[in-house]
């Protein structure tokens, strides 16, 4: 038998390993590993880096890299939305009047707007005034039949009765 067959083998796992030589990364647990390799064989797993080889000796000491998650990409239009979606979420989980109100008053505002247009073009009340006008009031009676279920549901928390 040869002399790397008989001995013990040690599998190294590091989050935190220079990834070529002169690297500004810390270069301890390399150091450990070649130090432990004249009496273990040692295997060296570490992240994947830019620029650095999948498998490599480094000092004598095999070093094993893995990519880690998957791919990121920012598509600021895309992301902008969900962005955007998950702060409506929140807001409206845990204060509901504050987002239904003021999409209440602006189609309120629309509503009246649209009253005054048409009442100086034409001199008279139309259906999408009237329409516009009761989604208001059907999003403010939402609004406040929510603010009452998220406090009904709160009430019992430690935070006291109005708080998330």
């Amino acid at each position: 038998m040869s002399a790397d067959a008989r001995r013990p083998r040690v599998l190294m796992l590091t989050s935190t390993l220079p990834r070529w030589t002169g690297d500004a990364e810390p270069g301890f647990i390399l150091d450990l590993a070649r130090e432990l390799n004249t009496n273990f064989e040692i295997q060296l797993i570490a992240p994947h880096a830019p620029g650095a080889a999948r498998t490599e000796p480094m000092q004598g000491v095999p070093v094993t890299r893995f990519r880690a998650g998957y791919a990121v990409s920012y598509v600021p239009i895309r992301d902008g939305i969900r962005f955007l979606l998950i702060i409506f979420r929140v807001g409206t989980l845990y204060s509901p009047l504050k987002t239904f109100l003021p999409i209440a008053t602006v189609q309120g505002l629309f509503g009246l707007g649209y009253y005054a247009h048409t009442y100086f073009t034409s001199g008279r009340l139309t259906l999408g005034t009237i329409l516009m006008r009761s989604w208001a009031l059907t999003m403010f009676l939402i609004g406040l039949v929510s603010e009452r279920i998220t406090q009904l549901m709160y009430k019992g928390t430690s935070g006291g009765e109005n708080s998330p």
